[in-house]
């Protein structure tokens, strides 16, 4: 990897920011309307408008930085819309506004690193947590890079599979989908906030990333195949635990993130909340004993878990079948016909048991049914 621009890189500490509030400008860009959050200091989320995410990461910056966010804009917002117009004109190809990203040290090593993968580079999990000075820290690695707030700028797609492809679940459903219909499948690396409005503004032809199209407005604008995968919440806790339901949690020590779904959920149920920056970190106290449960997603426990056969947790409840979701193909309103034709394939996969032995390579089990 090549250093990049790490001189010209322009970041303040989140502990800087006290004198708020934020202000947030929506602009126009070539893949769909883009919001930019930031404080006096620096540039602070940067996200599609129609990424479910974003308004999780207003309240992570409003909770982070003790503040309010309000409608306006400033230097950085101005500067920012001008560098995102000039980078989809081809005429950028490194950033120059200043960012202010309140995060853990390891978050913040992790998103400077990030910062310095040149334009058209991509790098791997494992040479990212090298640079950082921990090789083993491939997991909490790729951890940082899903919480990062800022698209396009901090270039979290840059990073890939060891090998130098795309790996996953996802990439070799598409890849046996695409073996069955006969026809080549070119995968385009995107962040997850921009793949939506990618596809609606006809860059991508479909997009395959655990998408289940909950939303009405997604709905009205996407269609989706049969599923491939089924996830909803489960419950984790130590091998010797005696939690058996989410119904044992009442009063328990339970690590969530405090904006997330499964952190209300978690709430609801009475547990005692530990606030976490995600699973991973979730996973770790339990695992120290500083908190007794988690609830999360169920295919990123499974991963985890996959990943970390010896971590000393295990789930101990799952949803039941009605409340999961169920992920696809995802495409355009008005594509019919490909999506029979993605349907047809994905059951054809999953009655010759090509999915259940992905799910199991993956996750350790059989995920395309409920």
């Amino acid at each position: 990897m090549h250093p990049g621009h790490l001189s010209d890189l322009k970041m303040t500490s989140p502990t800087q920011a006290r004198t708020l509030p934020l202000v947030a400008h929506t602009f126009e860009t070539p893949l769909g309307p883009m919001q930019a959050c930031a404080s006096p200091q620096g540039l602070c989320l940067l996200e599609f408008t129609d990424t479910a995410r974003l308004d999780r990461e207003r309240q992570d910056l409003c909770r982070l930085l003790r503040t309010c966010i309000e409608p306006g804009h400033n230097t950085h917002t101005m500067q920012a819309e001008q560098e995102i117009a000039e980078y989809f004109s081809g005429t950028r190809q490194h950033f120059d506004v200043t960012l202010h990203t309140p995060g853990t040290a390891f978050q913040q090593g992790v998103w400077s690193i990030l910062q310095r993968i040149p334009y058209g580079r991509t790098i791997s999990y494992q040479h990212e947590a090298k640079a950082l000075g921990n090789p083993r820290a491939i997991r909490a690695v790729a951890t940082a890079n899903g919480a990062n707030r800022i698209s396009i700028i901090v270039p979290c797609h840059r990073v890939i599979g060891s090998d130098g492809k795309l790996t996953g679940y996802d990439v070799e459903v598409t890849r046996a989908v695409a073996n069955k219909l006969g026809v080549k499948v070119e995968f385009k690396e995107t962040q997850w906030d921009s793949m939506m409005a990618g596809l609606k503004a006809g860059r991508f032809d479909v997009v395959a990333n655990q998408v289940g199209l909950t939303s009405p407005e997604r709905q009205a604008t996407f269609d989706k195949s049969e599923p491939y995968s089924w996830s909803g919440a489960v419950l984790v806790a130590r091998n010797d635990s005696n939690i058996k339901s989410i119904d044992d949690i009442k009063g328990v020590k339970t690590a969530q993130s405090l904006t997330s779904n499964y952190g209300e959920k978690a709430k609801a149920a009475g547990a005692e909340l530990v606030p976490v920056d995600g699973l991973a970190q979730s996973l770790t106290l339990i695992e120290q004993k500083r908190a007794d449960a988690t609830l999360n997603d169920e295919l990123a426990v499974l991963d985890y878990l996959k990943k970390n056969p010896n971590a000393g947790v295990k789930i101990v409840w799952s949803a039941p079948a009605d409340e999961k979701v169920g992920s696809g193909l995802i495409v355009n309103k008005g594509n019919d016909e490909v999506v029979a034709k993605f349907s047809t394939a994905i059951n054809e996969l999953k009655a010759d048991g090509t999915l259940k032995k992905l799910g199991e390579q993956f996750f350790g089990k059989d995920i395309s049914v409920k």
